[in-house]
């Protein structure tokens, strides 16, 4: 059997539906079941995929408030 990372691209469903049903059997600790589902959608991730976000229980498009304070680093005056 292919692994579920790989699976991602060919059977996506397939993949949700596995991780959710080990999420909801509570069979494997939540660091775990965590670390293995990170593992197995990071590339759905980098997507901006929903899914893949709602399965780890990420807000998708979350607002990010920055301090009035930061500024972007300014390339010209950033050390080579």
């Amino acid at each position: 059997m292919r692994s579920l990372n790989a699976q991602t691209a060919n059977r996506p469903d397939l993949v949700l539906t596995t991780l959710q049903r080990w999420k909801r059997s509570g069979r494997l600790a939540d660091e775990h079941f965590a670390s293995i589902a990170r593992g197995t959608l990071r590339n759905r991730l980098k997507e901006d995929w929903p899914s893949a976000y709602a399965i780890l229980s990420y807000v998708h498009d979350a607002s990010i408030a920055l301090p009035s304070s930061w500024s972007a680093p300014n390339s010209a005056t950033a050390p080579p």
